[in-house]
């Protein structure tokens, strides 16, 4: 696109004008490659497992990065200021509000988050009235339709009180479409007081003028039939979002919500972010409920999910950090990649009988301090690390994943039941706490620093353990074992204590 096309389009854009949005959008993401555009489809179909090489990928492509966040922050806007087409197009890409140069929700009213990013990076995106040299922090859309951002100015001293030196910030508020309403330079507190009456004064002025310049635009030829003029997001602008009996997105206050009986199924994102929701009952008519549904709900503590269903969508309720109570689907045969990952709450949980897996992290840096693992379940990698887990006791049929257990501080015990053939790297790692492991006489092999864990002062290795591999124990750990076997050499090898006990061996 030649640079005054882009200019142009970029007003446009300013002036409330959808379809300008849309060719933004689709000018960046022409310029996607095909193997990033493949990339990113895996991605939406198994977020759980493209998320790593997704994010390789935007780290050492920044020009494809740049496009990527650029396009799709033009569609969401368009979508979030009424457009229908960019609306579906954003439905069908439930994952782009994370990958957006700026989020999604940024630009609903009243969300209360803050992005720090520099100017340059909105200006090339098509944001003309921030200046370059600038870092930004910008507060989301108030309910009066304003952005705020701060920008460090530098240092001023002694304060008002007389002591030291207080730190500086120019002060700016922008309108929804980021014209520049007005800015306090360099305030302090003291000038933020004497001044805030003037400033507020300032904004409704320019808000004024901008608005009428709008107006005189849609007016103007200017506008042409091929534009599509933009429904301003209002205070009154949370509502919920039903498409085909997928509810697509909810923004509406309050500790509880009906969900109604035309919902068959619950999308991406579709509850991401909610700051009052406190319980949620999904009936029985919903089939399905996709990655993310409820992630970020600041205020949930309860949820309950119909009986029926057999999976669910990755990160469900990850980040809900008040979240002390769900109930799991009978049916459910698996806990999605990072369902309940810093759940902070959620101390207890009882899994369904028939569960088949955890998936990777599912646990990971939660509250949960107890929980019972279903014969058969394979573990994940890193499914609980983190978590405050006391102790836990492992099915001799369960299939363990690498760095389940990992850097659990809370756990000190842990029982591995006949069975188990082998321990993967890294489960029992950095456990500060943990003081005793139960090895079963069934185990082969024993993973690199499986049980590399400094307050684990002796453990007692079966004679049938044929491998351990390099780094298993720390440094400080007593091998207790069967004179000739793969423990003895293993602490002759590496410098740790052997103890000759005959015993070893029956478990």
């Amino acid at each position: 696109m030649w640079q005054w096309q882009f200019k142009s389009l970029a007003e446009r854009a300013g002036m409330g004008d959808i379809k300008a949005m849309l060719r933004l959008g689709e000018s960046f993401r022409g310029e996607l490659p095909a193997a990033y555009l493949r990339l990113e489809a895996e991605w939406e179909e198994n977020p759980g497992q493209k998320e790593d090489e997704l994010a390789d990928y935007l780290e050492n492509h920044g020009a494809d990065a740049f496009n990527a966040r650029a396009g799709i922050l033009w569609y969401l806007r368009a979508a979030a200021y009424g457009s229908a087409p960019a609306e579906e197009i954003a439905a069908a890409h439930p994952g782009w509000g994370r990958l957006s140069l700026l989020p999604e929700k940024f630009f609903i009213p009243g969300q209360d988050f803050r992005v720090s990013i520099r100017g340059s990076e909105l200006r090339k995106a098509g944001l003309l009235n921030m200046k370059a040299e600038q870092e930004y922090s910008i507060r989301s859309l108030d309910e009066d339709g304003i952005f705020y951002a701060e920008t460090y100015h530098g240092y001023e001293g002694p304060d008002e009180d007389g002591f030291g030196m207080e730190e500086l910030y120019d002060f700016y508020a922008f309108d929804e479409f980021f014209n520049c309403l007005g800015c306090l330079k360099g305030y302090s507190n003291l000038d933020y007081r004497n001044n805030e009456e003037r400033f507020l004064r300032e904004i409704r002025t320019a808000g004024e003028n901008y608005r009428r310049q709008r107006e005189e635009y849609w007016r103007s030829t200017k506008a042409g039939s091929d534009s599509e003029r933009c429904k301003w997001l209002l205070a009154g602008h949370k509502v919920v979002t039903i498409r085909n009996g997928v509810l697509v997105s909810f923004r509406e206050d309050g500790p509880g919500y009906t969900i109604p009986e035309q919902v068959s199924a619950i999308g991406a994102n579709a509850f991401s972010g909610n700051d009052t929701l406190e319980e949620i009952l999904v009936p029985a008519q919903v089939g399905s409920i996709a990655g993310f549904a409820f992630s970020s709900c600041k205020s949930l503590r309860k949820l309950i999910l119909p009986d029926h269903l057999t999976a669910l969508g990755s990160g469900l309720c990850m980040d809900c950090r008040r979240l002390e109570e769900i109930h799991l689907p009978e049916m459910l045969e698996e806990i999605p990649a990072r369902m309940f990952q810093f759940g902070s709450a959620l101390k207890r949980i009882r899994l369904p009988e028939g569960l088949k897996r955890i998936g990777d992290e599912a646990f990971s840096y939660s509250g949960l301090q107890e929980i019972t693992l279903p014969d058969g379940a394979a573990l994940g990698r890193k499914a609980f690390a983190g978590s405050e887990l006391r102790a836990i006791r492992i099915p001799g049929n369960a299939k363990l994943g690498e760095a389940a257990f990992w850097f659990c501080q809370e756990l000190e015990e842990a029982v591995l039941e006949e069975g188990i053939t082998g321990l993967p790297g890294k489960i029992f790692a950095n456990c500060s706490r943990l003081q005793s492991v139960r090895l079963p006489a069934s185990l082969r092999v024993i993973g690199s620093c499986a049980l590399d864990s400094r307050s684990l002062k002796r453990v007692e290795i079966p004679e049938q353990v044929q491998e351990i591999a390099y780094g298993a124990f720390s440094g400080n750990t007593v091998l207790y074992g069967k004179a000739g076997t793969a423990a003895e050499r293993y602490a002759a090898e590496n410098g740790l204590r052997f103890v000759n006990n005959a015993s070893a061996g029956r478990g």
